[in-house]
């Protein structure tokens, strides 16, 4: 299906569109939802956009603009109305720990496509598989949170929605037929149940680093150091920390351990701590 084929779409950037929004899903008995997150580029992640496909039609709601989106919470809420994501786990922390919502009523149609014995539930093998739709996954981890919108991202975030209704109904049919539907529902309970974890920094995390527990006691300590020093930086600069030292440049320092600044400067991807 060509881009111009798609249908409608709309932008909720204010109050008035996310009334009408809200409106609008209030008769709808099945709803396709995601997130994007700016997580490749802030410290802590956030609900940068959330997109809704029902009735043939596709939204992208701006949670960064001046819009309440509370009223989403109840919609979410409602048991009574089938809440469509793909690989849900993500976008149910995100938003509860964000906005405070809940979540009944799941279908997740990642766990649908591995129930069904697909060896590639990613969103986009499966699209494939089902309609032949080739998804440009070349904005994955672009920096959501940046306004205005490039017209790429929007062509790209809706379609993370847009074909998971006819998706459910493929899906659904089949898990019935196959007596797997209960398998389904199992896992789609329990991940309405998942609560966010505090965001804690642990600095004995530092082990799990691949090599780490191999490095000499004194190594380890260098190392333990400077996972401290890199999450500091992380959120003094507000970006992640693997944006201010790769997990491999550590080691290396650690290993190496350099005394002077032009010896820093030898080791590849340190240019962060200098």
């Amino acid at each position: 299906m060509k881009q111009a084929d798609l249908g409608p779409l709309h932008l909720v950037e204010d109050d008035q569109a996310m009334a009408h929004l809200l409106g609008f899903l209030r008769d709808q008995p099945v709803i396709a939802i995601d997130t994007e997150a700016d997580g490749f580029h802030s410290y802590r992640e956030h609900v940068c956009l959330i997109q809704i496909t029902a009735g043939e039609e596709d939204f992208i709601i701006d949670p960064l603009a001046k819009v309440d989106i509370s009223g989403l919470g109840e919609v979410l809420a409602d048991e009574r109305r089938i809440k469509l994501f793909h690989d849900s786990e993500f976008d149910i922390l995100i938003m509860k720990r964000d906005h405070g919502f809940e979540f009944r009523g799941l279908f997740d149609t990642r766990v649908a496509a591995a129930v069904l014995g697909s060896a590639a539930p990613g969103l986009a093998s499966v699209l494939d598989d089902h309609f032949g739709v080739k998804l440009d996954k070349s904005m994955q981890r672009s920096d959501w949170s940046q306004r205005p919108l490039s017209q790429k991202q929007i062509d790209y975030a809706r379609l993370d929605t847009h074909y998971l209704i006819p998706l459910y109904h493929e899906q659904r049919a089949s898990l019935a037929e196959r007596d797997l539907t209960m398998v389904l529902d199992t896992e789609c309970r329990r991940l309405e149940a998942i609560e966010p974890p505090p965001h804690e920094f642990k600095p004995d995390e530092f082990v799990r680093i691949k090599g780490a527990r191999n490095l000499r006691p004194q190594a380890r300590t260098i190392l333990k150091d400077l996972y401290i020093l890199r999450d500091r930086l992380a959120q003094e600069r507000d970006v992640p920390p693997f944006r201010v030292i790769a997990n491999h440049t550590m080691l290396d320092l650690a290993e190496q351990r350099p005394r002077t600044v032009a010896g820093l400067g030898e080791i590849k991807g340190c240019s962060g701590l200098i």
